[in-house]
């Protein structure tokens, strides 16, 4: 779908510049923006021929929609605003048959840009900002996320996210033995923590704590909307069956996310230290999640479990507001939802079963007895699935 949009957008900007917007050589009235039959008849052409290609639905762009995804595709730097040189990139973004048709000259281009900037630039920046969220399955925040996303993770890795890919015992932490020493360094940790600690006082450390809670607090909820934007489009598009079990929906932005998440959940045993370092008590609960949903999401990465999103959302869900929670009563506050945030995490439980024995029991069904009424296979490996259904369910029989 992305690549139908964007070789979309390319035919609409031949349109545009066929039909002479953005020049001062048109008269009034007239749109920086092309004709709207014009440039809907041209782009839909081009969208079903595509179509034939990669069996992708034609979608009925309005002009609003062709204005916004012409603004999404040439805002390179994702800041928001189309600057003189983004608008010179958009105006002479075409196929090279069509390029030698309209042959423009640097100085026509240039006249262009400055007409636009002229009429449309408000506040007299020399920048076209995109005014209003725009709310489309592929956008349901109003706005593309991801781009951002993908500008902070190459600013901070030093390479492209789209060049991500998780490789079991290539990857950091993909191995079985590194997840194990982690599990058995928590643990001598811990205990051994509360032991060493049985004649000493306990620390205080509100400071740190606020700050380590206020951060996963913001890192959950980042990569809650992040996952959010990725999953909502195949879900709306193709379904709920797609979505939890399709091959294609295990993607290469998703399947970063997932990784991300799972490096998440080593930072999240840091809650136990402060627990012991604080003196308070130590609930089985407690480790036993902690250590263990660790595991899972390595398993889950590991057998590119399409239904891990589900599992995923709701436990980020959930943490954004556990954190949040932490955060504010570490700093004095009293909550009065807190009686409600144990039932979210019982919650959270029972709908991650229901979905994850669906799902392996559809794919055990379809795979091994067929005459059992099934929806199908799904993807993932047979291990990741059954060691999915059994943590899951431990964690119900471990609640008090």
């Amino acid at each position: 779908m992305r690549a139908t949009l964007i070789l979309a957008i390319l035919s609409l900007m031949v349109a545009i510049v066929h039909a002479g917007p953005g020049t001062h050589r048109y008269k009034e009235p007239h749109s920086n923006y092309g004709d709207e039959k014009q440039n809907k008849h041209h782009i839909q052409e081009h969208m079903k021929a595509m179509a034939k290609d990669d069996d992708d639905k034609v979608p009925d762009l309005s002009e609003q929609d062709m204005i916004y995804y012409l603004f999404v595709i040439h805002d390179t730097n994702g800041d928001g605003y189309l600057d003189g040189h983004e608008l010179r990139a958009a105006f002479t973004d075409f196929d090279e048959d069509e390029v030698q048709d309209l042959d423009l000259t640097l100085q026509e281009v240039t006249d262009m840009v400055d007409h636009v900037l002229m009429e449309d630039d408000k506040n007299g920046d020399r920048m076209e900002h995109l005014k209003n969220l725009h709310f489309t399955p592929e956008t349901p925040f109003g706005l593309p996320l991801y781009p951002f996303f993908e500008k902070a993770y190459e600013a901070v890795v030093g390479e492209p996210a789209s060049k991500f890919r998780y490789i079991p015992s290539v990857t950091p932490l993909s191995t079985v033995n590194e997840v194990t020493m982690t599990c058995i360094t928590y643990f001598i940790v811990i205990f051994g923590g509360r032991f060493l600690m049985t004649n000493v006082a306990p620390f205080k450390l509100k400071a740190p704590f606020m700050i380590h809670n206020v951060l996963l607090t913001l890192v959950s909820g980042i990569l809650l909307v992040l996952m959010v934007e990725q999953i909502f489009p195949i879900f709306y598009r193709h379904g709920l069956m797609a979505a939890i079990c399709a091959n294609e929906t295990w993607t290469q932005p998703l399947e970063l996310l997932y990784y991300l998440n799972y490096l998440v959940k080593y930072w999240e045993l840091i809650d136990t230290i402060f627990l012991v370092l604080k003196k308070k008590k130590l609930e089985f609960l407690h480790y036993y999640h902690h250590s263990l949903t660790m595991v899972l999401c390595f398993t889950q990465l590991n057998g590119q479990t399409s239904v891990s999103w589900v599992p995923i959302t709701l436990n980020l869900t959930v943490h954004v507001l556990m954190y949040y929670y932490y955060f504010r009563t570490a700093a004095g506050a009293k909550i009065w939802w807190k009686k409600y945030l144990t039932t979210l995490q019982i919650t959270q439980f029972i709908i991650d079963l229901v979905v994850i024995y669906f799902c392996t029991y559809t794919y055990f069904a379809y795979t091994y007895w067929p005459h059992l009424p099934n929806m199908g296979s799904c993807a993932g490996t047979e291990t990741s699935a059954l060691f999915g259904c059994a943590l899951l369910s431990s964690y119900l029989s471990c609640c008090p």
